[in-house]
C-alpha cells in the first residue's frame, strides 16, 4: 500500500467558554476558536481518511474534540518557560501516541497548527524534532487577521488551491 500524506489540525482552545461541562469542540466559544473549528470540521466532512482534528488546551494538553470537559481558567500566559516546554512536550508524546503510527512515517503526517504564539511557538519546534512535517498557520497573525483569513479559506473550499500553509522551516507549502 502506497503511504498517503495525513492531516493533523490542531487549534488552540480560547478564554470564552460555555458555563457547563461540554465537549471540548463546543466549550470554546469565542469567534476565532468558532472559526477554527468550523475550518476543522470541513476538512474532516471533505477528507475524514485523511484528516484528524485535536484541541490544544492549556489544562488537558491535546483533546479529542467529543472529549467531555468543565469550563476552566488555565492559560499558558501564567506559566513560565519550564511549564510550557512540558506542556509542549506533552502534546507532542500524546500526538505520537494518538497516530498509532511508526516514527520512521511521522513525516507522513503534516500538522498545522491553529493557536496563538505561547502554544505554537515552542510545540511546532517539539513536533518537527520528533519528524512531522509542521506548519504554524496563524503565525504573525492578529486575531482580526486570522477571522479574515478563515473567511477567505471558507470561499475556497471545494477548489484546488484551497490547501495552504506554508512550512517555514522547509519553505514548503502543505
Amino acid at each position: 500500500m502506497a503511504d498517503t500524506i495525513q492531516k493533523i489540525i490542531l487549534t488552540g482552545c480560547g478564554k470564552t467558554k460555555a458555563k457547563v461541562a461540554s465537549p471540548a469542540s463546543e466549550l470554546y466559544t469565542g469567534t476565532l476558536c468558532r472559526l477554527r473549528r468550523e475550518y476543522a470540521e470541513a476538512w474532516l466532512n471533505s477528507d475524514p481518511e485523511k484528516t484528524q482534528w485535536f484541541i490544544l488546551s492549556a489544562k488537558y494538553g491535546l483533546l479529542h474534540p467529543d472529549t467531555v470537559i468543565e469550563p476552566y481558567e488555565v492559560t499558558l500566559e501564567t506559566k513560565g518557560r519550564p511549564d510550557r516546554a512540558a506542556w509542549s512536550l506533552g502534546v507532542a508524546a500524546a500526538l505520537v501516541d494518538e497516530i498509532e503510527d511508526d516514527n520512521a512515517r511521522l513525516k507522513l503526517h503534516h500538522v498545522e497548527i491553529h493557536a496563538g504564539k505561547l502554544y505554537a511557538q515552542q510545540l511546532q519546534r517539539v513536533l518537527r524534532s520528533v519528524g512531522f512535517t509542521v506548519c504554524w498557520w496563524s503565525e504573525g497573525l492578529g486575531i482580526g487577521d486570522q477571522q479574515k483569513q478563515y473567511k477567505v479559506l471558507e470561499e475556497r473550499r471545494g477548489r484546488e488551491d484551497q490547501q495552504w500553509c506554508w512550512d517555514a522551516s522547509t519553505g514548503l507549502t502543505i
